[in-house]
């Protein structure tokens, strides 16, 4: 195990554990940026459950790609994919949890009558 594993291991596992604690919580788990509030959420079990499982895909996904960058320090070009592939798994968690999640589960909001 080399030294920058210990920087790829813990923030998988960090991703994962979250995860796994949004499946078992009982209100809305927001991430901090988000700007959604927990008035604004419908369905709080299905969110949770949405949440769920991004976080731990991420995890498996960053812990991967972390495996990738470590092992091959020493190739330039899957060093190369891998930073691509890391800027890649930043834009789609994004879109993720931006354009699918909180769509989907945000609270319609009715028309204002006059």
């Amino acid at each position: 195990m080399r030294g920058i594993d210990i920087v790829w291991l813990p923030g998988a596992l960090f991703l994962i554990a979250q995860g796994l604690y949004a499946f078992a919580a009982q209100k809305p788990v927001i991430p901090q940026r988000s700007g959604l509030r927990a008035q604004e959420i419908e369905d709080v079990r299905g969110y949770n459950a949405a949440v769920g499982k991004w976080c731990v895909a991420s995890g498996v996904v960053l812990a991967a790609l972390g495996l990738v960058l470590t092992r091959a320090l020493d190739a330039p070009r899957v060093w190369f994919a891998g930073l691509i592939g890391i800027a890649l798994w930043l834009a789609a968690n994004a879109y993720v949890y931006d354009r699918v999640i909180v769509r989907r589960y945000r609270a319609k909001r009715e028309a204002k009558k006059d």
